[in-house]
């Protein structure tokens, strides 16, 4: 049988060999630093290694370890602030492209104009600006990140039971990187619908991640 992964010399003939093996090491008390460098070279399989390890504290496996994370044990990249990023494993061993996934992309794209605008009018307002969740003292920079209080999911969902309409039926089209809504009649629908619905708040990046990762 072909060899369908190799990591860290260690042989793998099909994905769901991999990620059992995988959630041995995250259900471990303690790891060793086998299992570290095991993590580090999984980790360097991800599609977006290069941008979040960018602040790596070490290029080995010193960069990487497990950390509890609302009760669930998750890889992390460890940084040289002192923070760490969560990253998943599920898309180091790769991920097929996703009809809902891309469209979701395309209505989060379509409202990115009015979560910037959320941040900038916060700021603008107020003198001091604070993580709503650990009070931490934000700047009006990539640092500082927006949150759906009603889950983003939450709203699409709403809106395609609202408006009787299936993901699939959902035109988009995909421009250099990003997908977007191909009809001028549905992107103004749901802009005005998500405008209409969406809760907002401010939280630092380290907050947020941790949200976005459960």
């Amino acid at each position: 049988m072909p060899i369908k992964y190799l990591i860290n010399n260690i042989e793998f003939q099909s994905k769901k060999e991999c990620e059992i093996y995988i959630k041995n090491i995250l259900q471990k008390n303690e790891i060793t630093i086998d299992d570290r460098r095991f993590i580090y070279q999984l980790l360097k399989m991800h599609p977006k290694w290069h941008d979040k390890s960018k602040n790596i504290i070490k290029r080995n496996y010193k960069g990487v370890n497990i950390t509890k994370i609302y009760g669930n044990n998750c890889f992390v990249i460890l940084n040289k602030d002192n923070t760490y990023e969560t990253i998943s494993y599920h898309k180091c061993l790769g991920k097929s492209d996703n009809v809902r996934e891309n469209v979701v992309s395309a209505l989060r794209e379509c409202i990115n104009i009015q979560i910037a605008e959320y941040k900038l009018e916060v700021f603008l307002n107020k003198n001091i600006v604070v993580c709503e969740l650990c009070n931490l003292e934000l700047i009006n920079n990539s640092e500082t990140h927006v949150d759906h209080i009603n889950k983003f999911r939450d709203i699409i969902n709403n809106f395609f039971i609202e408006n009787n309409i299936l993901i699939d039926e959902i035109p988009i089209k995909k421009c250099g990187c990003v997908y977007r809504i191909n009809d001028d009649d549905l992107f103004d629908k749901w802009y005005d619908y998500h405008e209409k619905n969406a809760k907002l708040r401010l939280l630092c990046k380290q907050c947020n991640l941790k949200i976005e990762y459960l």
